[in-house]
């Protein structure tokens, strides 16, 4: 499994509660006659015995019937005091609200409608709980297309003025791992069809970024290829079909953010470099189309050199509508000022819980038609996966939370759809002992501030691409699934197919 900045899973967090409880001994005690010369010694009480229990998720989110996943199977794990596990513990299992959801005596918990409630175990007194959100199901809005020419992942999807969309590079499933595609094809939706009528980029690559320029073609930064981080860019010429080498990036790097100014330039932030230069890209970088040259601009603000090597982890950038770019890292979320050249700290971003992540991985960043940026879901690997949600103001320079994802993930899409709405899709999420890849979708509604079901893919994908056509439909390409976490083994497919997402106004 390759992973952005080489992370490690994390182990997946279990729920604890140790309401302490008591359990009555029973036994037979054999009489001894006494004898006159004195009392008789009493027999010390037996103590009582204490328990906890330990489930294997303390948030479940389901799908009403005929959605998926509409069940899962919740375990629960029964000790005493001493730690030793009771082996066939008659957990009695109970929801608050059968309406809303169901659990069977073996711990199986099924959703029945719409709502919020609460499972419980008990044994001897103790209980554990956790808490059941169940999503109203929404008729499949997706629909399959045609495939690509290849399984891709880390690839860039770009929309072209034509209508067109450019499927760049990524990483297929030949070979170990993997290997980086130097292929480029092309998405007709008129059609529903992709094509390799186009050129070869001049580097395999996968990690990159690809910027629509204001001229029509297309910007290909960074990526990793031939075991190294690329600097060398290239432009793709829609007219000709064909990709063309332009400037050497001053620090090569992948994983960056890449954002076209209202000036035309663009801006590379907060990628990594690799093991030769401290992994993390210290300096953000400016394109310039005129003269197809990189230059060095600004300094990061309130970032520790020596944790950070000056760079920004996790980070995503987003172009407001004054022309600042706001970059959404941790614990150091900041504006650029492409007026002055320089970056400066704005508010700090709430998905904290009381902690404060080294960085959050794989989330996303999305302008709403209100000013406002909608941050959702990541990943950070001494922590676990995130399903909360938080608006970015820039006219306060604040960020506050809005409602929380039906479920927890990384490595999702967020496209803004021309309702307004934001309809997320896929991603890695988590669920007791199983890390999977979603086909749930979801729509963030801004006016109410709260997500909801978007039916679900054909097909579960993480790291994919979704672009949004001309005609409002969105285009989700390739990608991979994946499961395995604790439970057992791990499966992971690559992907080449693609779906369609129809709005339904």
């Amino acid at each position: 499994m390759i992973w952005p900045g080489n992370r490690i899973r994390s182990a997946v967090a279990v729920f604890i509660m140790t309401t302490v409880g008591t359990a009555a001994c029973s036994g037979s005690t054999e009489v001894q006659p006494q004898t006159p010369t004195g009392p008789s010694t009493p027999t010390p009480p037996t103590p009582a015995t204490t328990y906890t229990i330990q489930l294997s998720t303390r948030s479940i989110n389901l799908v009403a019937p005929p959605g998926e996943p509409r069940s899962i199977v919740v375990t629960a794990t029964v000790r005493t005091t001493s730690g030793d596990v009771v082996s066939e513990a008659a957990v009695v299992w109970t929801t608050e609200s059968p309406a809303v959801a169901t659990v069977t005596e073996t711990g199986i918990v099924s959703g029945v409608g719409e709502g919020r409630t609460s499972l419980h175990a008990r044994f001897g007194g103790s209980e554990a709980s956790a808490e059941i959100i169940v999503s109203a199901y929404v008729p499949i809005s997706f629909t399959m297309t045609g495939s690509m020419s290849t399984t891709r992942m880390f690839h860039t999807a770009t929309l072209l003025p034509d209508g067109k969309v450019l499927i760049v590079g990524g990483i297929d499933n030949a070979g170990a791992g993997g290997r980086e595609i130097p292929s480029a094809e092309l998405y007709d939706p008129a059609s529903g069809t992709f094509a390799l009528t186009t050129g070869n980029m001049m580097r395999a690559r996968y990690g990159h970024s690809a910027t629509l320029l204001p001229n029509g073609k297309v910007l290909i930064a960074g990526g990793f290829g031939r075991n190294e981080v690329i600097g060398p860019a290239e432009l793709y010429d829609p007219a000709t079909g064909t990709f063309s080498l332009t400037g050497d990036m001053r620090q090569a790097q992948q994983w960056h953010a890449a954002t076209l100014l209202k000036t035309g330039k663009v801006l590379v932030s907060g990628g990594f470099c690799g093991s030769s230069c401290g992994f993390v890209a210290a300096n953000p970088e400016l394109y310039d189309p005129t003269t197809g040259e990189f230059a060095k601009t600004g300094t990061y603000a309130g970032v520790d050199l020596e944790r950070d090597n000056g760079g920004l982890l996790g980070s995503t950038a987003m172009l407001l509508r004054d022309g600042r770019v706001l970059l959404t890292a941790e614990p150091a979320a900041q504006v650029y000022d492409p007026v002055t050249g320089t970056f400066s700290r704005t508010g700090t971003m709430t998905t904290r819980k009381g902690w404060t992540p080294y960085y959050i991985n794989g989330l996303t960043a999305t302008l709403l038609d209100n000013d406002k940026v909608l941050i959702a879901g990541g990943h950070n690997e001494d922590i676990g996966r995130f399903k909360t949600a938080e608006l970015y103001d820039p006219a306060t320079g604040s960020f506050t939370a809005t409602g929380d994802m039906a479920f927890v993930r990384d490595g999702h899409t967020a496209t803004l759809l021309a309702n307004g709405t934001v309809l997320i899709t896929g991603g890695e999420s988590e669920a007791g002992c199983a890390i999977t890849s979603l086909g749930a979708a979801e729509l963030y509604n801004p006016s109410a501030g709260r997500f909801s079901s978007a039916g679900g893919m054909n097909v579960r994908r993480e790291w994919h691409t979704a672009t949004r056509l001309k005609d409002g439909r969105v285009l989700v390409t390739g990608g991979l699934t994946f499961d395995g976490g604790l439970c057992g083994g791990v499966s992971v497919v690559h992907l080449a197919s693609a779906e369609l997402y129809v709005p339904s106004n």
